[in-house]
């Protein structure tokens, strides 16, 4: 997804959520050390990192309503209209899952998950 429509899209989302009692939540992952990446397993494995990535966060939405995009660099972020702070981080741990289970060639990094209801800090 371009980026543009992402921001556009989490913008609606954030609106709708302030005019109902529904929940939105984002998830943002950080594929750290891309370049280290690149420098180490080469161009074409770095080229296949974020390739893959972005299909196994896909693959980790269930509902329509829920997109994730390359967000950046080394970024991804998801949108989940109507999902709360208890269902969001089972989506973030289907993707950290997914992750893990690719196996790619890396240094051992941790892949770690977490969440914030920003309701509680109003």
């Amino acid at each position: 997804m371009i980026i543009r429509k992402f921001d556009d899209y989490l913008e609606a989302e954030w609106l709708r959520q302030m005019r109902s009692p529904k929940p939105v939540s984002l998830i943002t992952c950080d594929v750290d050390n891309f370049r280290n990446y690149n420098d180490t397993y080469g161009h074409r494995a770095g080229d296949y990192c974020p390739v893959k990535t972005a299909d196994i966060i896909k693959g980790s939405l269930h509902r329509v309503s829920d997109i994730g995009a390359r967000y950046g660099g080394e970024a991804f972020a998801v949108i989940m209209p109507e999902t709360d702070v208890k269902g969001a981080p089972h989506v973030a741990e289907r993707i950290r899952d997914g992750l893990e289970k690719m196996r790619l060639p890396r240094r051992k990094t941790p892949v770690e998950t977490g969440s914030r209801d920003d309701r509680d800090t109003k």
